[in-house]
């Protein structure tokens, strides 16, 4: 950080005084450019709020900053009008993994870079295959569970966990196949611990997380409660948004309706 000369620092006081003086007008600097990024993101404009960010990360290294450029970068590629293919993704996956690890270099109790670490890790993991998310799972979890204990209402950790229940649930039989070739503790949850989650976040956030909404149509549908499930099936068919991680979702609730 650039300090002031030495005829500041007699004018204004110490050089402690002067450093400390710097350090609040640079992070009043930090929280507008936030703010900005902030309103960029909720009005869906993912690829500028990242522009904002990454603009300025080289001159405000803080985790508050970082995590936001993961969450812009995931929530860039999911709002593209086409799936990019494997490798694009694993490059921008890849992306968003290494800016939340830095703001886990500053702070490795920092909630949003916990969940957003968890979430690289396991985007990149079923990127490979279905048996490299299963390994990478106990690590992803632990980093969601790190988040809740710090930030018990952190909605997006919540929903990540959730879906992470859910997918360790819906393929139980499957890991009980694995069990012994992969596995020394196998990954263990149930459709009641996925719902418990799914439905904490929606209660914190309600009808914003698509992804939210899509998970508890599934988890419902496969508790059978077919009420519940239509009803988060619609939720996700009327949300508004862009890009193929949308379709998707409104095309898999289609389909869900279609079952029950």
């Amino acid at each position: 950080m650039t300090r002031f000369n030495d005829t500041y620092t007699t004018a204004f006081g110490s050089a402690t005084s002067v450093d400390r003086l710097q350090e609040v007008l640079q992070l009043s600097v930090m929280n507008d450019l936030i703010a900005q990024s902030d309103d960029l993101f909720h009005n869906d404009q993912y690829e500028q709020s990242l522009d904002v960010l990454g603009k300025q990360v080289s001159t405000y290294k803080h985790p508050e900053i970082y995590w936001r450029l993961a969450q812009s970068c995931y929530y860039n590629t999911l709002s593209l009008p086409e799936k990019p293919g494997k490798l694009e993704l694993k490059t921008r996956f890849t992306e968003m993994q290494e800016y939340a690890q830095a703001g886990l270099e500053l702070d490795k109790e920092d909630a949003n870079c916990c969940t957003w670490y968890g979430i690289s890790v396991d985007e990149l993991a079923m990127l490979e295959s279905v048996y490299e998310w299963l390994k990478q799972a106990p690590t992803s979890r632990m980093y969601y569970m790190k988040a809740l204990i710090t930030d018990p209402d952190n909605y997006t950790a919540r929903t990540a966990l959730g879906i992470w229940c859910f997918m360790v649930a819906d393929m139980h039989d499957f890991i009980r196949m694995l069990q012994n070739a992969i596995f020394t503790s196998p990954p263990d949850s149930t459709y009641e611990n996925a719902l418990g989650h799914l439905l904490r976040s929606e209660e914190l956030f309600p009808n914003c997380v698509l992804r939210n909404m899509l998970y508890l149509a599934k988890c419902y549908k496969a508790l059978k409660d077919s009420e519940a499930a239509a009803r988060y099936c619609k939720a996700v068919i009327e949300f508004q948004g862009r890009g193929y991680a949308v379709e998707e979702a409104k095309e898999e609730v289609r389909q869900i309706l279609l079952q029950l």
